[in-house]
């Protein structure tokens, strides 16, 4: 009996040791998750509060910014700044652009690249921009991964990129390609008027285009002319593809071609001597030899057009960035052709010297083969000017352009007004 309250009172003390057990570890797990929302809780929250901070920081560094250069990557030059402007009077004083001025489609893409956090009210508060842009830099390198944008504070101080907690995000505020892009269009467009006239004499040499330039050749030069305008319209309307970059190459070679085939067949007729078959008199011979100077002539003329419009096809190519050994190349083997006239002129003079001396006839007097010596001689002469004179024709072409090329390419400032980060209006700096 003894025995059996002894093991009754053991086996209520273990079941009471169980139940204060499990009480135990079932608190124990309720402290356990408490403090694993708690953690969470805490962990969102702060990554919410740093967002948040990241936000704020964006926004107050952008505050400090008081311009950003699109520069060369070793910064040297810059190809494109935008800056707020302070004083409103030179946006006042300068040159509005109407709105159907052509120059608004070029500053509509640049505008469209300029850094949104320079013009958000909310951010900036300023409501007019400048915009210097460097034409020379945008026609001089071939990509725009070879320029970087530049912060530049308050102070007018250079904010090192690594400095700034949100480098990568105003980083990202800055279209670099989209800005090269646009100046290059901007430095093209100058050129309009240029490339008009050019387009004007091209169709004028059609209309006028001798018997000498058959019809294969015409076709060619007529084929790079309607190209050219396409060319033009593009231009006009702010597009500068690369597409046609690529088939200015076969414009340029098929040119070449005609070039070349017209001065090998004005050699060949220059060296063919004007047989002299004539038994009594001397009146036959110079008519032939005045024959053979007017289609000489017309064989320059039909050289001189297919040269202007290499040059036309050049002046395109000059527009496009980069290429500058190409260019230059291009540029002497048109100037090399142009110093042809003058070489041939000499030759023809000799030539033509030589044949006129034929003129003789022992039944004619010296006064009558004098007279008719003279005659060729006349003719001769005013087809000598003609061809000298394309020599330099094309060459104040050419250095026209030089000197349009440099004059384009200085920095020109542009203000756009803005309300409300909307563009409202577009004036050009005066020169």
């Amino acid at each position: 009996m003894i025995t059996y309250f002894i093991f009754a009172g053991i086996l209520g003390v273990f079941i009471m040791l169980c139940i204060i057990a499990y009480i135990l570890v079932k608190n124990q797990s309720r402290s356990v998750n408490t403090l694993k929302v708690e953690a969470t809780e805490n962990t969102l929250s702060k990554t919410s509060t740093e967002k948040v901070h990241d936000v704020i920081s964006l926004k107050e560094e952008i505050t400090e910014i008081k311009t950003v250069e699109i520069t060369e990557s070793n910064g040297s030059k810059p190809l494109a700044v935008f800056s707020i402007v302070e004083d409103k009077e030179r946006y006042q004083s300068a040159r509005e652009i109407p709105a159907n001025n052509s120059s608004l489609t070029r500053l509509t893409a640049l505008a469209q690249a300029i850094p949104n956090a320079l013009i958000a009210s909310e951010i900036a508060g300023k409501k007019i921009m400048e915009v210097v842009v460097n034409g020379s830099l945008a026609r001089a390198k071939e990509s725009a991964e070879l320029f970087i944008p530049i912060v530049r504070g308050k102070d007018g101080k250079i904010i090192e990129m690594a400095k700034l907690k949100n480098a990568g995000k105003l980083n990202n505020l800055v279209n670099a390609a989209a800005v090269w892009q646009a100046v290059s269009v901007i430095v093209a467009q100058k050129h309009l008027a240029d490339i008009s006239d050019k387009l004007e004499d091209i169709q004028q040499g059609l209309n006028n285009i001798s018997s000498f330039l058959a019809e294969e050749r015409k076709s060619k030069i007529s084929g790079t002319f309607e190209y050219l305008k396409q060319v033009y319209g593009a231009l006009k309307g702010g597009d500068l593809p690369m597409a046609i970059r690529y088939q200015l190459e076969s414009c340029e070679r098929e040119l070449m071609q005609v070039c070349e085939h017209l001065r090998m067949e004005q050699d060949r007729n220059l060296r063919e001597k004007i047989e002299d078959n004539e038994i009594m008199g001397s009146s036959e011979l110079p008519l032939k030899l005045k024959k053979k100077i007017d289609d000489l002539a017309d064989i320059s003329d039909s050289i001189s057009f297919c040269l202007k419009t290499r040059v036309a096809v050049w002046h395109v190519l000059s527009l496009y960035p980069g290429e500058q050994t190409l260019k230059a190349a291009r540029r002497q083997s048109i100037v090399d052709v142009a110093k042809h006239f003058l070489d041939f002129s000499q030759a023809f003079d000799r030539q033509l010297e030589l044949e006129i001396g034929g003129i003789d006839s022992s039944w004619n007097t010296q006064a009558t083969i004098d007279a008719r010596r003279n005659d060729v001689r006349a003719t001769k002469k005013s087809a000598i000017k003609i061809i000298e004179s394309s020599h330099y024709i094309l060459s104040d072409s050419i250095q026209q352009i030089d000197r349009n090329l440099i004059e384009y390419d200085k920095p020109e400032s542009y203000f756009l007004e803005y309300s409300n980060g909307q563009l409202r209006g577009m004036r050009q700096a005066k020169a």
